[in-house]
Protein backbone atom coordinates (compact mmCIF):
# COMPACT_ATOMS: atom_id res chain seq x y z
CA UNK A 1 0.00 0.00 0.00
CA UNK A 2 2.58 2.00 1.02
CA UNK A 3 4.55 1.42 -2.25
CA UNK A 4 1.53 1.98 -4.35
CA UNK A 5 1.04 5.56 -2.36
CA UNK A 6 4.61 6.68 -3.75
CA UNK A 7 3.49 5.83 -6.86
CA UNK A 8 0.23 7.48 -7.06
CA UNK A 9 1.82 10.60 -5.29
CA UNK A 10 4.92 11.04 -8.02
CA UNK A 11 2.35 10.21 -10.88
CA UNK A 12 0.92 13.42 -9.51
CA UNK A 13 3.40 15.28 -8.96
CA UNK A 14 4.81 13.94 -12.56
CA UNK A 15 1.31 15.00 -13.92
CA UNK A 16 1.04 18.41 -12.34
CA UNK A 17 4.81 19.25 -13.91
CA UNK A 18 3.49 18.41 -17.05
CA UNK A 19 0.33 20.28 -17.00
CA UNK A 20 2.22 23.79 -15.99
CA UNK A 21 4.98 23.03 -19.02
CA UNK A 22 2.27 22.57 -21.44
CA UNK A 23 0.75 25.56 -20.36
CA UNK A 24 3.48 27.66 -20.43
CA UNK A 25 4.76 26.39 -23.38
CA UNK A 26 1.24 26.76 -25.04
CA UNK A 27 0.80 28.59 -27.97
CA UNK A 28 -0.71 32.17 -28.13
CA UNK A 29 -0.62 31.92 -24.45
CA UNK A 30 -1.21 35.77 -23.85
CA UNK A 31 -1.08 35.39 -19.69
CA UNK A 32 2.12 36.58 -17.90
CA UNK A 33 3.61 33.36 -15.71
CA UNK A 34 5.30 33.63 -12.94
CA UNK A 35 8.60 33.08 -12.78
CA UNK A 36 9.02 30.18 -10.20
CA UNK A 37 11.30 27.72 -9.93
CA UNK A 38 10.13 24.72 -8.17
CA UNK A 39 13.76 22.85 -8.47
CA UNK A 40 14.48 24.80 -5.28
CA UNK A 41 11.54 23.35 -3.49
CA UNK A 42 13.03 20.42 -1.90
CA UNK A 43 9.89 19.51 -0.03
CA UNK A 44 7.63 16.82 -2.09
CA UNK A 45 4.25 18.57 -0.83
CA UNK A 46 5.64 22.19 -0.85
CA UNK A 47 6.58 21.62 -4.80
CA UNK A 48 3.14 20.20 -5.53
CA UNK A 49 1.18 22.83 -3.92
CA UNK A 50 3.34 25.14 -6.20
CA UNK A 51 2.97 23.31 -9.14
CA UNK A 52 -1.51 23.81 -8.66
CA UNK A 53 -0.66 27.21 -7.56
CA UNK A 54 0.58 28.12 -10.93
CA UNK A 55 -1.91 26.26 -13.25
CA UNK A 56 -4.60 28.09 -10.91
CA UNK A 57 -2.65 31.21 -11.59
CA UNK A 58 -2.56 30.62 -15.50
CA UNK A 59 -6.29 29.73 -15.31
CA UNK A 60 -6.85 33.64 -13.71
CA UNK A 61 -7.86 32.42 -10.90
CA UNK A 62 -5.68 34.20 -8.51
CA UNK A 63 -7.34 33.77 -5.16
CA UNK A 64 -7.24 29.99 -5.41
CA UNK A 65 -3.44 30.22 -6.48
CA UNK A 66 -2.50 32.45 -3.56
CA UNK A 67 -4.38 29.62 -1.47
CA UNK A 68 -2.00 26.99 -2.75
CA UNK A 69 1.16 29.26 -2.23
CA UNK A 70 -0.11 29.96 1.42
CA UNK A 71 -0.21 26.64 2.24
CA UNK A 72 3.24 25.63 0.19
CA UNK A 73 5.10 28.05 2.63
CA UNK A 74 3.72 26.13 5.55
CA UNK A 75 6.04 23.27 4.31
CA UNK A 76 9.01 25.66 3.55
CA UNK A 77 8.63 28.86 5.40
CA UNK A 78 10.78 32.00 4.10
CA UNK A 79 10.87 30.20 0.42
CA UNK A 80 11.72 33.03 -2.01
CA UNK A 81 9.92 30.79 -4.72
CA UNK A 82 7.04 30.81 -3.32
CA UNK A 83 6.98 34.09 -1.63
CA UNK A 84 8.09 35.48 -5.57
CA UNK A 85 4.94 33.81 -7.07
CA UNK A 86 2.61 34.73 -4.07
CA UNK A 87 3.66 38.48 -5.14
CA UNK A 88 3.09 37.66 -8.46
CA UNK A 89 -0.45 36.72 -7.72
CA UNK A 90 -1.23 38.99 -5.70
CA UNK A 91 -0.36 42.10 -8.16
CA UNK A 92 -2.12 39.70 -10.85
CA UNK A 93 -5.45 41.08 -8.90
CA UNK A 94 -4.01 44.25 -8.05
CA UNK A 95 -3.33 44.17 -4.15
CA UNK A 96 -0.05 45.92 -4.97
CA UNK A 97 0.33 46.42 -1.14
CA UNK A 98 0.61 42.59 -0.45
CA UNK A 99 2.21 42.11 -3.45
CA UNK A 100 5.39 44.30 -2.26
CA UNK A 101 5.17 42.95 1.03
CA UNK A 102 6.11 38.88 -0.29
CA UNK A 103 8.20 41.19 -2.94
CA UNK A 104 10.26 42.66 0.21
CA UNK A 105 9.88 38.98 1.62
CA UNK A 106 11.80 37.28 -1.30
CA UNK A 107 14.72 39.80 -1.52
CA UNK A 108 15.33 39.48 2.51
CA UNK A 109 15.01 35.37 2.16
CA UNK A 110 18.06 35.09 -0.73
CA UNK A 111 20.08 38.65 -0.31
CA UNK A 112 22.50 36.79 -2.49
CA UNK A 113 21.10 36.00 -5.39
CA UNK A 114 19.70 38.75 -7.87
CA UNK A 115 17.02 36.85 -9.12
CA UNK A 116 14.90 37.42 -6.08
CA UNK A 117 15.56 41.40 -5.88
CA UNK A 118 14.44 42.57 -8.84
CA UNK A 119 10.73 41.62 -8.84
CA UNK A 120 10.53 44.64 -5.70
CA UNK A 121 11.60 47.27 -7.95
CA UNK A 122 9.29 46.22 -10.77
CA UNK A 123 6.50 46.09 -8.41
CA UNK A 124 7.23 49.76 -7.11
CA UNK A 125 6.90 51.47 -10.45
CA UNK A 126 4.21 49.56 -10.89
CA UNK A 127 2.45 50.95 -7.75
CA UNK A 128 3.69 54.62 -9.12
CA UNK A 129 6.72 54.73 -6.68
CA UNK A 130 8.85 55.53 -9.30
CA UNK A 131 11.39 57.51 -7.71
CA UNK A 132 11.46 54.54 -4.92
CA UNK A 133 12.02 51.94 -7.95
CA UNK A 134 15.00 54.09 -9.30
CA UNK A 135 16.35 53.44 -5.41
CA UNK A 136 16.01 50.49 -5.62
CA UNK A 137 17.46 49.71 -8.52
CA UNK A 138 20.43 51.20 -7.98
CA UNK A 139 20.80 49.65 -4.74
CA UNK A 140 20.79 46.52 -6.80
CA UNK A 141 22.97 47.34 -9.23
CA UNK A 142 25.72 48.47 -6.37
CA UNK A 143 25.65 44.98 -4.79
CA UNK A 144 25.64 43.05 -7.69
CA UNK A 145 26.98 45.65 -10.38
CA UNK A 146 27.54 42.36 -12.99
CA UNK A 147 23.26 42.00 -13.10
CA UNK A 148 22.77 43.79 -16.36
CA UNK A 149 19.27 42.86 -16.58
CA UNK A 150 18.79 45.34 -13.34
CA UNK A 151 20.39 48.07 -16.05
CA UNK A 152 18.13 48.28 -18.70
CA UNK A 153 14.48 49.12 -16.76
CA UNK A 154 16.79 51.32 -14.69
CA UNK A 155 17.70 53.31 -17.67
CA UNK A 156 13.96 52.90 -18.88
CA UNK A 157 12.69 54.24 -15.69
CA UNK A 158 15.17 57.24 -15.82
CA UNK A 159 13.93 58.56 -18.91
CA UNK A 160 10.48 58.47 -17.37
CA UNK A 161 11.58 60.90 -14.63
CA UNK A 162 13.27 63.41 -17.44
CA UNK A 163 16.43 62.00 -15.77
CA UNK A 164 18.17 62.67 -19.39
CA UNK A 165 21.90 62.68 -18.65
CA UNK A 166 21.45 59.50 -15.72
CA UNK A 167 19.59 57.60 -18.08
CA UNK A 168 21.95 57.82 -21.01
CA UNK A 169 24.43 56.79 -18.67
CA UNK A 170 22.63 53.87 -17.71
CA UNK A 171 21.65 52.87 -21.41
CA UNK A 172 25.28 53.70 -22.41
CA UNK A 173 26.19 51.29 -19.75
CA UNK A 174 23.99 49.32 -20.27
CA UNK A 175 25.00 48.54 -23.90
CA UNK A 176 28.57 48.51 -23.64
CA UNK A 177 27.85 45.04 -20.79
CA UNK A 178 25.67 43.46 -23.53
CA UNK A 179 27.13 41.42 -26.36
CA UNK A 180 24.53 42.67 -28.44
CA UNK A 181 21.71 45.15 -27.61
CA UNK A 182 18.46 45.13 -29.35
CA UNK A 183 17.62 47.84 -31.98
CA UNK A 184 14.80 49.24 -29.93
CA UNK A 185 17.24 49.63 -27.44
CA UNK A 186 19.36 52.21 -29.61
CA UNK A 187 15.89 53.84 -30.93
CA UNK A 188 15.49 54.63 -27.56
CA UNK A 189 18.83 56.47 -27.14
CA UNK A 190 18.32 58.27 -30.30
CA UNK A 191 15.28 60.36 -28.71
CA UNK A 192 16.96 61.05 -25.67
CA UNK A 193 20.10 62.23 -27.97
CA UNK A 194 17.92 64.41 -30.02
CA UNK A 195 17.04 66.05 -26.59
CA UNK A 196 20.87 66.64 -25.48
CA UNK A 197 21.13 67.86 -28.97
CA UNK A 198 24.66 66.01 -28.50
CA UNK A 199 25.39 65.44 -32.42
CA UNK A 200 28.37 63.48 -31.97
CA UNK A 201 26.21 60.58 -30.31
CA UNK A 202 23.50 61.37 -32.04
CA UNK A 203 25.85 60.55 -35.57
CA UNK A 204 26.61 57.06 -33.93
CA UNK A 205 23.70 56.12 -32.98
CA UNK A 206 22.06 56.88 -36.55
CA UNK A 207 24.88 54.86 -38.24
CA UNK A 208 24.44 51.65 -35.46
CA UNK A 209 20.57 52.06 -36.71
CA UNK A 210 20.87 51.94 -40.24
CA UNK A 211 23.95 49.06 -39.92
CA UNK A 212 21.34 47.37 -38.19
CA UNK A 213 18.17 48.13 -39.77
CA UNK A 214 18.85 48.49 -43.16
CA UNK A 215 15.50 49.01 -44.83
CA UNK A 216 14.48 51.44 -42.47
CA UNK A 217 14.49 54.94 -44.45
CA UNK A 218 13.80 56.62 -41.72
CA UNK A 219 17.34 56.38 -40.01
CA UNK A 220 19.33 57.31 -43.31
CA UNK A 221 16.90 60.62 -43.27
CA UNK A 222 17.40 61.43 -40.28
CA UNK A 223 20.79 61.02 -40.82
CA UNK A 224 20.64 63.71 -43.72
CA UNK A 225 18.89 66.32 -41.81
CA UNK A 226 21.80 66.03 -39.28
CA UNK A 227 24.27 66.15 -41.89
CA UNK A 228 22.63 69.31 -43.51
CA UNK A 229 21.94 71.16 -40.07
CA UNK A 230 25.85 70.51 -39.54
CA UNK A 231 26.54 71.87 -42.98
CA UNK A 232 27.92 68.31 -44.11
CA UNK A 233 26.27 68.59 -47.40
CA UNK A 234 28.38 66.80 -49.67
CA UNK A 235 28.00 63.61 -46.72
CA UNK A 236 23.95 64.46 -47.09
CA UNK A 237 23.44 64.60 -50.83
CA UNK A 238 25.50 61.03 -50.85
CA UNK A 239 22.86 59.78 -48.87
CA UNK A 240 20.33 61.35 -50.41
CA UNK A 241 21.23 60.36 -53.71
CA UNK A 242 21.35 56.69 -52.63
CA UNK A 243 17.92 56.95 -51.31
CA UNK A 244 16.80 58.43 -54.69
CA UNK A 245 17.88 55.78 -56.42
CA UNK A 246 16.08 53.37 -54.19
CA UNK A 247 12.60 55.10 -54.47
CA UNK A 248 13.10 56.72 -57.71
CA UNK A 249 9.11 58.19 -57.57
CA UNK A 250 9.38 60.04 -54.27
CA UNK A 251 8.57 63.52 -54.68
CA UNK A 252 9.52 63.79 -51.05
CA UNK A 253 12.97 62.75 -51.82
CA UNK A 254 13.08 64.66 -54.89
CA UNK A 255 12.02 67.77 -53.63
CA UNK A 256 14.97 67.20 -50.58
CA UNK A 257 17.64 66.85 -53.19
CA UNK A 258 16.36 69.63 -55.75
CA UNK A 259 17.02 71.85 -52.31
CA UNK A 260 20.68 70.69 -51.16
CA UNK A 261 21.63 70.95 -55.18
CA UNK A 262 20.86 74.16 -55.32
CA UNK A 263 22.35 74.71 -51.47
CA UNK A 264 25.78 73.97 -52.79
CA UNK A 265 25.29 75.31 -56.41
CA UNK A 266 24.64 72.40 -58.53
CA UNK A 267 21.62 74.74 -60.22
CA UNK A 268 21.87 72.61 -63.44
CA UNK A 269 21.51 69.66 -61.58
CA UNK A 270 18.39 71.16 -59.63
CA UNK A 271 16.77 71.89 -62.83
CA UNK A 272 17.55 68.60 -64.86
CA UNK A 273 16.19 66.81 -61.47
CA UNK A 274 12.21 67.37 -62.34
CA UNK A 275 12.80 66.75 -66.43
CA UNK A 276 14.19 63.48 -65.59
CA UNK A 277 11.77 62.52 -63.44
CA UNK A 278 8.70 63.57 -65.82
CA UNK A 279 10.83 61.31 -69.03
CA UNK A 280 11.20 58.11 -66.27
CA UNK A 281 8.14 58.53 -65.24
CA UNK A 282 4.73 56.99 -66.78
CA UNK A 283 2.69 56.68 -63.57
CA UNK A 284 0.45 59.60 -63.99
CA UNK A 285 0.16 59.05 -60.10
CA UNK A 286 3.32 59.96 -59.20
CA UNK A 287 3.44 63.30 -61.29
CA UNK A 288 0.23 63.96 -58.96
CA UNK A 289 2.04 62.91 -55.71
CA UNK A 290 4.55 64.95 -56.66
CA UNK A 291 2.62 68.22 -57.12
CA UNK A 292 0.47 67.13 -54.36
CA UNK A 293 3.73 67.33 -51.57
CA UNK A 294 4.56 71.01 -53.16
CA UNK A 295 0.47 71.96 -52.66
CA UNK A 296 1.31 70.23 -49.06
CA UNK A 297 4.35 72.31 -48.36
CA UNK A 298 2.56 75.68 -49.46
CA UNK A 299 -0.56 74.95 -46.89
CA UNK A 300 1.78 74.63 -44.63
CA UNK A 301 2.95 78.31 -44.64
CA UNK A 302 6.63 77.21 -46.64
CA UNK A 303 5.49 79.46 -49.78
CA UNK A 304 3.30 81.53 -51.54
CA UNK A 305 0.74 80.89 -54.95
CA UNK A 306 3.57 82.94 -57.02
CA UNK A 307 6.57 80.70 -56.02
CA UNK A 308 8.78 78.33 -58.43
CA UNK A 309 7.44 75.63 -56.34
CA UNK A 310 4.31 76.38 -57.61
CA UNK A 311 4.32 77.03 -61.01
CA UNK A 312 6.52 73.62 -60.83
CA UNK A 313 3.26 72.09 -59.29
CA UNK A 314 1.33 73.14 -62.11
CA UNK A 315 3.48 71.82 -64.94
CA UNK A 316 3.78 68.67 -63.35
CA UNK A 317 0.00 68.49 -63.02
CA UNK A 318 -0.25 69.93 -66.73
CA UNK A 319 1.93 66.56 -67.28
CA UNK A 320 -0.15 64.30 -65.79
CA UNK A 321 -3.51 65.00 -67.53
CA UNK A 322 -1.80 65.66 -71.22
CA UNK A 323 -1.30 61.64 -70.23
CA UNK A 324 -4.70 61.32 -68.53
CA UNK A 325 -6.84 64.14 -69.31
CA UNK A 326 -9.39 62.49 -67.12
CA UNK A 327 -7.47 61.97 -64.11
CA UNK A 328 -9.49 63.21 -61.06
CA UNK A 329 -6.09 63.47 -58.76
CA UNK A 330 -4.65 65.84 -60.89
CA UNK A 331 -7.92 68.20 -61.78
CA UNK A 332 -8.39 68.41 -58.54
CA UNK A 333 -5.41 69.73 -57.17
CA UNK A 334 -4.77 72.13 -60.34
CA UNK A 335 -8.47 73.49 -59.70
CA UNK A 336 -7.18 74.19 -56.01
CA UNK A 337 -3.76 75.88 -57.44
CA UNK A 338 -5.77 77.98 -59.61
CA UNK A 339 -8.40 78.83 -56.88
CA UNK A 340 -5.54 79.44 -53.94
CA UNK A 341 -3.71 82.08 -57.06
CA UNK A 342 -6.61 83.72 -57.13
CA UNK A 343 -7.58 82.33 -60.79
CA UNK A 344 -11.19 81.57 -59.95
CA UNK A 345 -13.05 81.31 -63.68
CA UNK A 346 -9.95 78.74 -64.33
CA UNK A 347 -10.32 76.68 -60.97
CA UNK A 348 -14.17 76.85 -61.89
CA UNK A 349 -13.51 75.34 -65.94
CA UNK A 350 -10.95 72.18 -64.26
CA UNK A 351 -13.75 71.78 -61.67
CA UNK A 352 -16.16 71.07 -63.80
CA UNK A 353 -13.74 68.68 -65.59
CA UNK A 354 -13.73 66.86 -62.26
CA UNK A 355 -17.33 66.44 -61.99
CA UNK A 356 -17.63 65.36 -65.44
CA UNK A 357 -15.11 61.99 -64.29
CA UNK A 358 -17.09 62.16 -61.09
CA UNK A 359 -20.32 63.53 -60.19
CA UNK A 360 -20.30 61.15 -56.87
CA UNK A 361 -18.83 63.68 -54.25
CA UNK A 362 -20.94 66.27 -52.97
CA UNK A 363 -17.69 68.13 -51.65
CA UNK A 364 -16.67 68.55 -55.52
CA UNK A 365 -19.96 69.92 -56.05
CA UNK A 366 -19.44 72.79 -54.00
CA UNK A 367 -16.05 73.53 -54.28
CA UNK A 368 -16.76 73.62 -58.12
CA UNK A 369 -20.36 76.01 -57.43
CA UNK A 370 -17.87 78.18 -54.83
CA UNK A 371 -15.07 78.90 -57.77
CA UNK A 372 -17.51 80.40 -60.04
CA UNK A 373 -19.10 82.16 -57.39
CA UNK A 374 -15.47 83.68 -56.96
CA UNK A 375 -15.28 84.56 -59.91
CA UNK A 376 -18.96 86.04 -60.89
CA UNK A 377 -20.68 83.70 -63.01
CA UNK A 378 -23.40 83.17 -60.24
CA UNK A 379 -25.70 81.73 -62.57
CA UNK A 380 -23.35 79.04 -63.40
CA UNK A 381 -22.73 78.95 -59.17
CA UNK A 382 -26.52 78.31 -58.84
CA UNK A 383 -26.66 75.98 -61.53
CA UNK A 384 -24.21 73.50 -60.14
CA UNK A 385 -25.63 73.50 -56.29
CA UNK A 386 -28.53 72.46 -57.47
CA UNK A 387 -27.57 70.32 -59.82
CA UNK A 388 -25.84 69.00 -56.93
CA UNK A 389 -28.66 68.94 -54.35
CA UNK A 390 -30.46 66.85 -57.42
CA UNK A 391 -27.83 64.29 -56.39
CA UNK A 392 -27.08 65.18 -52.69
CA UNK A 393 -30.76 66.56 -50.90
CA UNK A 394 -30.67 68.67 -48.27
CA UNK A 395 -26.48 68.74 -48.43
CA UNK A 396 -25.89 71.78 -46.25
CA UNK A 397 -22.73 73.20 -47.89
CA UNK A 398 -25.16 73.11 -51.49
CA UNK A 399 -27.74 74.89 -49.92
CA UNK A 400 -25.78 78.09 -48.36
CA UNK A 401 -23.16 77.72 -51.56
CA UNK A 402 -27.36 78.44 -53.59
CA UNK A 403 -28.36 80.50 -51.03
CA UNK A 404 -25.67 83.09 -51.31
CA UNK A 405 -25.88 82.79 -55.41
CA UNK A 406 -29.61 83.38 -55.27
CA UNK A 407 -29.10 86.58 -53.09
CA UNK A 408 -25.91 87.85 -55.55
CA UNK A 409 -28.63 86.92 -58.35
CA UNK A 410 -31.00 89.25 -56.83
CA UNK A 411 -33.41 86.86 -56.01
CA UNK A 412 -33.47 87.36 -51.91
CA UNK A 413 -36.91 85.25 -51.84
CA UNK A 414 -35.67 82.08 -53.20
CA UNK A 415 -32.45 82.47 -51.23
CA UNK A 416 -34.33 82.54 -47.87
CA UNK A 417 -35.88 79.24 -48.39
CA UNK A 418 -32.78 77.54 -49.07
CA UNK A 419 -31.00 78.97 -45.89
CA UNK A 420 -34.14 78.10 -44.12
CA UNK A 421 -33.95 74.30 -45.37
CA UNK A 422 -30.24 74.32 -45.24
CA UNK A 423 -30.95 75.05 -41.30
CA UNK A 424 -33.59 72.39 -41.07
CA UNK A 425 -30.86 70.12 -42.27
CA UNK A 426 -28.21 70.98 -39.90
CA UNK A 427 -27.22 69.15 -36.45
CA UNK A 428 -27.99 71.16 -33.25
CA UNK A 429 -24.28 71.11 -32.34
CA UNK A 430 -22.74 72.75 -35.56
CA UNK A 431 -22.63 76.27 -34.04
CA UNK A 432 -20.79 78.04 -36.82
CA UNK A 433 -22.56 76.36 -39.67
CA UNK A 434 -25.66 77.57 -38.32
CA UNK A 435 -24.52 80.69 -37.78
CA UNK A 436 -23.56 81.15 -41.48
CA UNK A 437 -27.04 80.33 -42.84
CA UNK A 438 -28.38 82.77 -40.22
CA UNK A 439 -25.72 85.34 -41.35
CA UNK A 440 -27.19 84.48 -44.96
CA UNK A 441 -30.46 84.58 -44.04
CA UNK A 442 -29.41 88.27 -42.38
CA UNK A 443 -28.56 89.41 -45.81
CA UNK A 444 -31.35 88.11 -47.60
CA UNK A 445 -33.87 89.77 -45.44
CA UNK A 446 -31.72 93.03 -45.81
CA UNK A 447 -32.15 92.69 -49.16
CA UNK A 448 -36.08 92.25 -49.34
CA UNK A 449 -35.80 95.04 -47.32
CA UNK A 450 -37.36 93.59 -43.90
CA UNK A 451 -34.63 95.45 -41.18
CA UNK A 452 -35.99 93.61 -38.00
CA UNK A 453 -35.91 90.22 -39.31
CA UNK A 454 -32.61 91.20 -40.89
CA UNK A 455 -31.10 92.53 -37.40
CA UNK A 456 -32.57 89.09 -35.82
CA UNK A 457 -30.89 86.66 -38.16
CA UNK A 458 -27.59 88.98 -37.74
CA UNK A 459 -27.78 89.18 -33.63
CA UNK A 460 -28.56 84.85 -34.00
CA UNK A 461 -25.53 84.71 -36.09
CA UNK A 462 -23.51 86.95 -33.90
CA UNK A 463 -24.48 85.66 -30.70
CA UNK A 464 -23.26 81.85 -32.25
CA UNK A 465 -20.12 82.63 -33.44
CA UNK A 466 -19.00 86.08 -32.26
CA UNK A 467 -15.78 85.91 -33.86
CA UNK A 468 -16.57 84.21 -37.01
CA UNK A 469 -15.08 86.87 -40.03
CA UNK A 470 -17.74 85.92 -42.35
CA UNK A 471 -20.17 87.06 -39.99
CA UNK A 472 -18.83 90.46 -38.75
CA UNK A 473 -18.56 91.01 -42.32
CA UNK A 474 -22.31 90.46 -42.86
CA UNK A 475 -23.05 92.59 -40.43
CA UNK A 476 -20.89 95.62 -41.67
CA UNK A 477 -23.06 95.14 -44.77
CA UNK A 478 -26.10 95.31 -43.37
CA UNK A 479 -25.22 98.39 -41.72
CA UNK A 480 -24.08 100.39 -45.28
CA UNK A 481 -27.04 99.25 -46.65
CA UNK A 482 -29.52 101.13 -43.72
CA UNK A 483 -28.59 104.80 -44.27
CA UNK A 484 -30.05 105.39 -40.40
CA UNK A 485 -27.27 103.35 -39.24
CA UNK A 486 -24.38 104.76 -41.78
CA UNK A 487 -22.30 106.34 -39.11
CA UNK A 488 -22.01 103.29 -37.25
CA UNK A 489 -20.94 101.10 -40.56
CA UNK A 490 -18.32 104.22 -41.10
CA UNK A 491 -16.79 103.02 -37.54
CA UNK A 492 -16.53 99.20 -38.20
CA UNK A 493 -13.58 100.36 -40.83
CA UNK A 494 -11.92 102.64 -37.79
CA UNK A 495 -11.09 106.33 -37.64
CA UNK A 496 -9.20 106.25 -40.50
CA UNK A 497 -12.05 105.60 -42.56
CA UNK A 498 -14.14 108.76 -41.49
CA UNK A 499 -14.05 111.78 -43.98
CA UNK A 500 -12.31 114.50 -43.57
CA UNK A 501 -9.03 116.69 -44.77
CA UNK A 502 -6.56 114.45 -46.34
CA UNK A 503 -3.81 116.39 -43.94
CA UNK A 504 -5.97 114.89 -41.40
CA UNK A 505 -5.89 111.21 -41.64
CA UNK A 506 -3.54 109.16 -40.20
CA UNK A 507 -0.92 107.41 -42.60
CA UNK A 508 -1.63 103.91 -42.36
CA UNK A 509 0.02 101.89 -45.03
CA UNK A 510 -2.36 98.95 -44.21
CA UNK A 511 -5.49 101.19 -45.50
CA UNK A 512 -6.64 101.42 -48.43
CA UNK A 513 -7.29 105.13 -50.29
CA UNK A 514 -10.24 106.48 -49.25
CA UNK A 515 -13.36 105.49 -51.35
CA UNK A 516 -17.50 105.93 -51.09
CA UNK A 517 -18.74 105.01 -47.29
CA UNK A 518 -20.43 102.64 -48.54
CA UNK A 519 -17.80 100.87 -50.07
CA UNK A 520 -15.74 101.52 -47.08
CA UNK A 521 -18.17 99.82 -44.71
CA UNK A 522 -18.42 96.50 -46.70
CA UNK A 523 -14.48 96.21 -46.85
CA UNK A 524 -14.47 96.30 -42.83
CA UNK A 525 -10.78 95.25 -41.44
CA UNK A 526 -9.75 92.92 -38.49
CA UNK A 527 -8.79 95.95 -36.91
CA UNK A 528 -12.69 97.45 -36.76
CA UNK A 529 -15.17 97.85 -34.11
CA UNK A 530 -19.10 98.74 -34.66
CA UNK A 531 -20.03 101.59 -31.98
CA UNK A 532 -23.60 101.75 -30.33
CA UNK A 533 -25.41 99.51 -28.02
CA UNK A 534 -25.57 95.12 -27.54
CA UNK A 535 -26.60 93.51 -30.28
CA UNK A 536 -25.60 94.80 -34.32
CA UNK A 537 -24.02 97.98 -33.05
CA UNK A 538 -22.16 96.52 -30.02
CA UNK A 539 -19.92 93.48 -30.95
CA UNK A 540 -16.34 94.56 -31.59
CA UNK A 541 -14.86 93.31 -34.95
CA UNK A 542 -11.29 91.99 -34.22
CA UNK A 543 -9.45 89.36 -34.78
CA UNK A 544 -10.21 86.07 -36.91
CA UNK A 545 -9.35 86.48 -39.83
CA UNK A 546 -7.10 83.52 -40.65
CA UNK A 547 -4.54 83.47 -43.11
CA UNK A 548 -5.10 81.40 -46.36
CA UNK A 549 -3.14 78.07 -46.71
CA UNK A 550 -0.78 80.28 -48.56
CA UNK A 551 0.03 82.90 -45.94
CA UNK A 552 -1.72 85.61 -47.30
CA UNK A 553 -4.73 87.74 -45.97
CA UNK A 554 -7.96 85.75 -45.76
CA UNK A 555 -9.79 88.92 -47.33
CA UNK A 556 -10.10 89.78 -51.29
CA UNK A 557 -8.58 92.78 -52.15
CA UNK A 558 -11.21 95.85 -52.44
CA UNK A 559 -10.61 95.72 -56.21
CA UNK A 560 -10.88 91.81 -56.00
CA UNK A 561 -14.39 90.32 -57.69
CA UNK A 562 -17.41 92.89 -59.63
CA UNK A 563 -17.35 95.93 -58.27
CA UNK A 564 -20.46 97.43 -56.42
CA UNK A 565 -21.67 99.03 -59.17
CA UNK A 566 -21.91 96.34 -61.86
CA UNK A 567 -23.79 94.27 -59.39
CA UNK A 568 -27.31 94.00 -60.14
CA UNK A 569 -30.14 94.35 -57.50
CA UNK A 570 -28.18 94.81 -54.20
CA UNK A 571 -25.59 92.58 -55.04
CA UNK A 572 -23.11 94.15 -52.39
CA UNK A 573 -25.01 92.19 -49.73
CA UNK A 574 -23.40 89.05 -51.12
CA UNK A 575 -20.70 87.70 -48.94
CA UNK A 576 -17.77 86.77 -51.80
CA UNK A 577 -16.60 83.25 -51.32
CA UNK A 578 -12.68 83.37 -50.93
CA UNK A 579 -11.31 79.84 -50.58
CA UNK A 580 -11.86 76.08 -49.77
CA UNK A 581 -10.18 72.62 -49.46
CA UNK A 582 -9.70 71.13 -52.63
CA UNK A 583 -6.39 69.31 -52.44
CA UNK A 584 -8.53 66.17 -51.67
CA UNK A 585 -11.92 65.66 -52.45
CA UNK A 586 -12.64 63.58 -49.59
CA UNK A 587 -11.08 66.43 -47.14
CA UNK A 588 -13.59 68.97 -46.20
CA UNK A 589 -11.81 72.30 -44.88
CA UNK A 590 -13.66 75.61 -43.03
CA UNK A 591 -16.33 77.46 -45.76
CA UNK A 592 -15.23 80.81 -46.26
CA UNK A 593 -17.66 83.08 -48.32
CA UNK A 594 -15.00 85.98 -48.17
CA UNK A 595 -17.24 88.77 -45.94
Amino acid sequence: MACWFRTGAFRSLFFGFGVVFCFLLAPGSVVAQPEVDTSALKNRRARSLVIQGMTQTYLKDHEEAIAYFKKALKFSPGQPTILLALADAEAARDNITSALYYARQAKEASPDEPHFSRRLPELQRTAGRLQKAAATYQTLLAEFPAHNDARLPLARLRRELNQTKEALNTYETYVDSTRHAKSEVYAEMLDLYAETGNQQRLERILQTLIDRRRNDRSYRERLVELYVNQKQYEEALSILEELVRETPGSPQLLTRLETLYNKVGRTSEAEALWDQFAEKTDDVDQLVARARSVVDKLQAGQGTPDSSDVRAARELLNQALDRDSTHLGALDLLGSLHYQSGAYASAGRVLDRALQKNPRDPHRWHRAATAHLRAGHSTRAASLAEEGLLLFPGRTELLETLGFARIRLGDAETALSHFEEGLAETRKGARRQHALLHAGMGLAQDQVGNVDSARQALDTALALAPEEPIVLRAVARHLARREIELDRALESVGPTARPGPPSKRPSRPDMPPRRSTRTLAISTGPWATIGGPSGIGGRRLIGGLPPTPFGKSWMASPNSGPELSDVPNGASSFPFPSRFDTCQSTRRGPRDHGL
